[in-house]
């Protein structure tokens, strides 16, 4: 009797702990923009991004999210206006394989936990990568022809390394 009482409470409680898996959304597949795939995605979800341009100003407010770039091209000039590529508002996000051009600040992060990484930065009006969180990571990305820094971080234990910086504004870092 006692056994069967603790296993049914621990069915009650995996089952209202919500779905065990993260779900991997793909742009454009399944969605037509990275927009339309942050709009969908729960915590901790991947979306993975297709070879192509998209010219977008992305806003995420979902923890744990991983946009992840299979040969993209992130722009954030639409239309002639230049504006912020990804800004995202949570801890937890990684981004990774992009290769961002145009915009004001390309990735613009408040959250703890941040990692962007394996990116290309080119032709940013303002700073390329900007992190306002503990815990951040920059690492193995290309910085070329910026207005401003590359990489600007507030908070502390920060990682950055093994990046290359060329043709920045008045400071590096």
């Amino acid at each position: 009797m006692r056994w069967s009482t603790v296993a049914l409470a621990l069915l009650v409680v995996v089952s209202l702990s919500g779905p065990a898996f993260a779900a991997t959304l793909k742009v454009p597949k399944a969605y037509e923009t990275i927009q339309e795939a942050v709009d969908a995605a729960e915590a901790g979800d991947t979306i993975i991004v297709s070879k192509g341009t998209y010219h977008e100003h992305v806003y995420a407010d979902v923890a744990g999210l991983r946009f992840i770039g299979k040969g993209a091209i992130w722009d954030g000039n639409i239309e002639g206006s230049q504006g912020v590529s990804l800004e995202a508002d949570a801890d937890d996000i990684l981004v990774q394989g992009f290769r961002f051009r145009h915009g004001t600040e390309q990735v613009y992060i408040s959250g703890d936990n941040a990692t962007v990484t394996k990116c290309t930065f080119t032709n940013a009006d303002d700073t390329p990568v900007a992190i306002y969180g503990s815990g951040s990571r920059v690492e193995k990305c290309v910085f070329r022809g910026m207005d401003e820094e590359a990489i600007y971080i507030d908070g502390s234990d920060a990682y950055i390394a093994k990046n290359r910086i060329g043709n920045g504004g008045d400071l590096s870092l």
